[in-house]
């Protein structure tokens, strides 16, 4: 479930307002704006709920058995849900398609990830949302977080794939996709099992 301009941000739920009440109004309407596309997500696998709760870490509280994922930025937000039999590692991420400051593109890349970012100035910007979509992954599986540098990321251009390989787990192969389009970079990883 995506929505686009003026649409990301029409019906914002107000069921989650109390969750960020003491924050900065643009968070207040990314926070809203996110879990009203999580329903309507929910909805489409027959998951429909009354309210998702919050964890700690801030993330939505899915039913039993979904995951899911939520991103948003610009005139943007989406949401992936899936049931976990069919999809056990699910993580998005959208950002401006636009490059990054080459100091951060530092802090993203490691090893042979700087040849990539080389490349092309939307490269960086892909590496840092690719990794987010794998971070978003691997989060609700394995309960810790990641850095930078602890996922390796190859791109294939041409059909615009990426393998992750987690360094914390050497043998955790992470797949995903992006694309560019309308402004926004949108990355993706859903698989059942990684490889």
């Amino acid at each position: 479930m995506e929505r686009f301009g003026a649409t990301a941000w029409a019906g914002l739920d107000q069921r989650y307002a109390s969750n960020v009440q003491r924050a900065v109004p643009k968070r207040q309407r990314d926070h809203m704006a996110g879990r009203s596309c999580a329903h309507a997500a929910l909805a489409r696998i027959g998951r429909d709920v009354p309210h998702l709760g919050i964890l700690p870490s801030g993330a939505p509280d899915w039913p039993e058995g979904v995951r899911g994922t939520i991103t948003h930025c610009s005139e943007y937000v989406a949401c992936a849900v899936s049931e976990r039999s069919q999809t056990e590692w699910l993580g998005i991420d959208a950002e401006p398609a636009e490059p990054i400051p080459a100091e951060v593109a530092q802090i993203v890349a490691h090893g042979h990830e700087h040849e990539w970012i080389s490349r092309a100035p939307l490269n960086g910007r892909i590496l840092f949302c690719a990794k987010e979509a794998v971070f978003k992954a691997w989060y609700p599986v394995r309960q810790t977080s990641l850095d930078f540098a602890d996922a390796l990321l190859e791109f294939n251009a041409e059909d615009q794939t990426f393998n992750a390989r987690i360094l914390l787990d050497g043998s955790l192969n992470l797949r995903g996709r992006w694309d560019v389009s309308d402004g926004i970079i949108a990355t993706i990883v859903a698989q059942a099992e990684p490889s």
